[in-house]
């Protein structure tokens, strides 16, 4: 039985290896990088890390002195490339070269770049009101665990 559960550990592993292993061709790869150039994704992951960034210490009731701030920026800027080379492959995995080509003349038209203009405002305003949502719900969870108890 060890030798099954080991054997179908061992498959798994070497099957989630070999999806990413599997060469980008360089056009596609390039083209991916255009993509992710295309629609700003290093600015909106800036922007969604300083919020949250801001949410975390706010919620633990800090302040977030200039310098602190400026290092915790430093460290995401300089690691934001590596975050992007692993994107690659998840894009090579569900587009092909074409749709990625595709993708890239949308974002390039007027309605694709004001898409990606609205997209991190979008995300900021769906991310509050996603916020009281969970409140309430996890509210609304206790007061019935609480009512079950009695």
């Amino acid at each position: 039985m060890k030798r099954v559960i080991t054997i179908c550990c061992m498959l798994v592993i070497a099957g989630s290896f070999s999806v990413y292993s599997q060469a980008v061709s360089p056009a596609k790869k390039q083209d991916i990088l255009k993509l992710i150039e295309v629609m700003d994704a290093k600015a909106q992951m800036a922007q969604t890390f300083d919020l949250m960034f801001t949410n975390v210490m706010e919620s633990m009731g800090a302040g977030i002195p200039a310098d602190v701030k400026r290092t915790f920026k430093s460290k995401f800027e300089s690691r934001i490339n590596d975050f992007v080379n692993q994107l690659i492959p998840i894009y090579d995995k569900h587009f092909t070269h074409d749709d990625i080509k595709n993708i890239i003349k949308f974002y390039e038209t007027p309605t694709g770049k004001k898409m990606i203009k609205a997209t991190p405002l979008i995300t900021q305003e769906s991310f509050a009101i996603g916020q009281k949502w969970g409140q309430d719900l996890a509210q609304d969870i206790v007061n019935d665990l609480m009512k079950l108890q009695k």
